[in-house]
């Protein structure tokens, strides 16, 4: 699959983030999260990683690791993650 463009998500700061998506297309069939797995690695993720923001920063934000648990849209993240 090609990487996609760079998107901008502005976030209130300070804050702990775990980020991940899902596509348009088939969401409840191709979900990615944030892990320390690179794009186009084969991943076997062990959680979400969660990214601390601080006011002004900048920060990039890889999503492409297929197998990361997903939290549930809109609830509280209860999937595993770590620093």
């Amino acid at each position: 699959m090609p990487t996609s463009a760079p998107i901008l998500v502005t976030v209130e700061a300070p804050g702990r983030y775990v980020f991940y998506a899902t596509l348009i297309e088939a969401p409840d069939d191709y979900p990615f999260g944030a892990t320390e797995c690179g794009a186009g690695a084969d991943c076997r993720s062990t959680g979400l990683v969660a990214l601390g923001v601080v006011p002004g920063g900048t920060y990039s934000v890889t999503i492409a690791d297929r197998p990361a648990p997903i939290p549930t849209p809109g609830a509280p993240v209860t999937v595993p993650w770590h620093r």
